[in-house]
């Protein structure tokens, strides 16, 4: 009773404040709305699976999205809410239709099990009003509640897509029904056993507030290729506009802005060059004009460049061989050497006096290396190149050869 007296009063406040500003009346209606709400609630001690119901009839139609309109701002993903939703409900006839009631089946995800819900609307009725005078229909605000629902789930659909008249196998249509008796009009429990003319079977979409990343083209690269993500967010035209800020593992970080879509779905293309292998991470985190954000994640895979060393054909009469490295597809990249391993000096200054060994970079990112060690032993010598990429993590390439040399000397020769 008190709750019914509250509801009127508000309804008679929100009509005497029709001329007023318009963000008292969203208040006003707000309130009015969160009352009625109390009274929507999901009932599956007598959730019915109505797939198989001979479901012809079209008076009655849910239009557009399911829309959740208090999903929280800050809550971890995978949280749990008890999310109020808005639908549209359309009466295609003159005359009232009672007891407007989903009945959604398990998607996979978010519910598991058949569930009832009575929708009301503003001031608790659970009624779709006819339509009157030159009227193709008539469309109700109505709302329903999903108990422990998922938040950043986004969108999720119940349900076979489209409309299917007549049956469907058990568990895959989601059914609206109703009740053609006034004395239906106080239902608290769905009708679970509605004739033919009275329950169309159609999916039903509900919006949240979720976000999704996911590499749409040239998923895996050679360190500074290019890829791209689609980074997407579902939730309320409300919400928007967005902002979107892309983060990778490889230290690049890029962002775009974008008004919401009407359908709930709003996508963006973002154009990544990947420099962190084997795999650069990529972490979405969209921000709704409120502040909320949601977030989400993912990866490219990333092969190392390719560089090479140029060998000498032949060796400098004084035995130095001199090497060029480079990397296929890059320029502006700096090299270093080692040989067998060791530091160059460290090399340079081993082995025995009459070796004489040469460990030598020059060129102005040191490209080029001269190398000798007469000892007649093999050894390796290596090259570490580090592209640069903007801002990102320089990409990385190694190559290497091997050099064995002893000294050749010419006896007897004529001066």
């Amino acid at each position: 009773m008190l709750r019914r007296a509250l509801l009127s009063r508000c309804a008679r406040s929100l009509g005497r404040r029709s001329t007023g500003s318009a963000s008292r009346s969203l208040r006003f209606a707000v309130l009015l709305a969160v009352l009625a709400l109390s009274t929507a609630a999901v009932t599956p001690a007598f959730a019915n699976d109505l797939s198989d119901f001979p479901c012809t009839a079209g008076d009655v139609e849910i239009v557009g999205n399911g829309i959740i309109i208090n999903e929280p701002c800050l809550i971890q993903a995978g949280g749990l809410f008890n999310a109020t939703v808005q639908f549209s409900v359309r009466n295609s006839t003159s005359t009232p239709r009672y007891c407007i009631a989903l009945h959604l089946v398990p998607d996979g995800a978010v519910i598991s099990a058949p569930i009832d819900i009575i929708l009301r609307d503003g001031t608790g009725s659970s009624n779709a009003p006819g339509k009157s005078g030159n009227q193709k229909y008539r469309d109700t605000i109505m709302y329903g509640t999903l108990v422990n629902y998922p938040a950043s789930a986004g969108v999720v659909c119940f349900g076979e897509a489209g409309v299917v008249r007549g049956k469907c196998a058990p568990n895959t249509c989601t059914t609206i029904s109703w009740n053609t008796s006034p004395g239906a009009s106080g239902c608290t429990t769905a009708d679970q056993s509605p004739p033919g003319g009275q329950c169309r079977h159609q999916q039903v979409c509900i919006v949240g507030y979720g976000a999704t990343l996911a590499c749409v083209s040239n998923c895996t690269v050679t360190c500074g290729g290019s890829s791209t993500l689609q980074a997407c967010v579902q939730g309320p035209a409300s919400r928007g506009p967005y902002t979107f800020a892309l983060a990778g593992s490889d230290g690049s970080s890029q962002s775009q802005s974008a008004f919401a879509d009407a359908s709930g779905t709003t996508c963006l293309n973002f154009n990544v060059n990947p420099t962190r292998g084997p795999v650069t991470t990529y972490t979405l985190t969209v921000t709704d004009k409120g502040g909320c954000t949601r977030t989400a994640i993912a990866s490219v895979n990333v092969n190392v460049a390719t560089a090479a060393i140029t060998a000498p054909s032949s060796p400098a009469c004084n035995g130095v061989l001199v090497y060029a490295a480079s990397v296929s597809g890059f320029t502006g990249c700096s090299y270093v050497w080692t040989v067998d391993g060791q530091a160059l000096a460290t090399f340079a200054a081993g082995g025995d006096a009459d070796d004489a060994r040469v460990a030598r970079v020059s060129g102005s990112a040191g490209e080029t290396f001269s190398f000798r060690a007469l000892d007649n032993a093999c050894h390796k010598v290596e090259v570490t190149a580090s592209c640069a990429n903007g801002t990102q993590n320089p990409c990385q390439a190694k190559a290497s050869v091997t050099a064995k040399e002893c000294a050749s000397p010419t006896l007897g020769c004529q001066q």
